[in-house]
């Protein structure tokens, strides 16, 4: 029997058009990305991550959210992970580095290009865009991650990736979400 959560998340994916198992609608919401590029309501916007990533270096590990993340990889039967809002893949290296295998997307192509110059040979495939690919198959992943993303979405765009992680999870697949509770985290710095 579902947990109250799980129950919830699937009522909506059954109810909610975006979630349909075509993808069609999540792409409506979601925009196809395009080197960087999004298209939304006929408009194109760049990533208001992108200036974030354009330093030299990667961004700092955070030791007490690492701590969790890798206790609760180590607690679940994992082999493949999606590290969804991967940034400059750093955690994307640790979880590579625990033996598991790691794909990390972001919507900032800068983000995506500083990982793939930060961790050439690692063996790790990083990739630019903004929602679970359609073409990744059902339950075909026993972990998603994703550090610091629900909270720059909407509700709507938040219960579309939902509804899109419950499609990708293996049964019984692990689900681990860190948000900021900052306001000042909440939105790149200018």
């Amino acid at each position: 029997m579902p947990s109250p959560e799980t129950a919830a998340v699937s009522s909506k994916c059954q109810s909610r058009p975006h979630c349909g198992q075509d993808g069609s609608a999540v792409e409506r919401l979601f925009g196809r990305p395009d080197k960087g590029v999004f298209l939304r309501n006929g408009q194109t916007e760049f990533s208001p991550w992108d200036s974030e990533y354009l330093r030299a270096g990667p961004a700092p590990v955070y030791d007490e959210l690492w701590l969790r993340l890798e206790t609760a990889l180590k607690q679940s039967d994992v082999e493949t992970v999606l590290d969804f809002g991967c940034g400059d893949g750093n955690y994307s290296i640790l979880m590579k580095k625990m033996g598991l295998q790691v794909t990390g997307i972001d919507a900032s192509l800068n983000a995506v290009n500083l990982a793939k110059r930060l961790h050439q040979g690692a063996n790790v495939k990083f990739y630019n865009g903004d929602a679970i690919p359609d073409h990744c198959p059902d339950q075909s992943i026993d972990a998603l991650v994703m550090l610091n993303v629900l909270h720059c979405l909407t509700r709507e765009q938040r219960t579309s990736l939902l509804c899109q992680a419950q499609r990708v999870l293996t049964h019984g697949g692990l689900l681990f979400c860190e948000s900021a509770v900052d306001k000042r985290q909440i939105l790149p710095s200018e």
